[in-house]
């Protein structure tokens, strides 16, 4: 009988051991007292035209209607690739906004040049503007995403 019982204990504890990881999140989380954003770790890079990467985000603890989010794609020159911007007077408190990115260099809305994206690990920003927070005007997070 003790044989039994010990055999079962190690034959529990062997399984415990083997027991695979949860897998890991596919986002990148970005997040400030404001916002807090999700971009995908990997993106793929279009081969010609452009592409649409989904930006989640969720506003948090804003102070002002005049808030405003910017979520920014460099390359390893920190040359912009591409950007989105999120204002809480017209966007839902939570939901997705798409990033634009191409294969060659095009000029934004505003006439300012926007660089094409590189297969790489490059840098993404999160900038928020929030005059009426008691912490400061501004706040920044940043991380790394994959372009493949």
């Amino acid at each position: 009988m003790k044989k039994l019982l010990a055999l079962s204990m190690i034959s529990v504890f062997v399984s415990l051991g083997t027991v695979q990881p949860a897998l890991a999140s596919s986002e990148v989380r970005m997040k400030t007292d404001a916002i807090t954003v999700w971009v995908p770790k990997v993106i793929k890079a279009p081969k010609a035209g452009c592409a649409e990467v989904p930006v989640r985000y969720r506003w948090d603890n804003y102070y002002s209607s005049n808030t405003g989010a910017v979520v920014t794609l460099y390359d390893k020159k920190d040359f912009i690739v591409g950007d989105v911007d999120i204002d809480v007077a017209t966007s839902e408190a939570r939901g997705v906004v798409t990033m634009k990115i191409c294969a060659e260099r095009w000029l934004d809305e505003a006439g300012i040049p926007v660089f094409p994206v590189k297969r790489g690990l490059r840098t993404i920003d999160l900038w928020v503007i929030d005059d009426g927070n008691h912490k400061g005007w501004f706040s920044d997070a940043a991380s790394k995403v994959r372009i493949r």
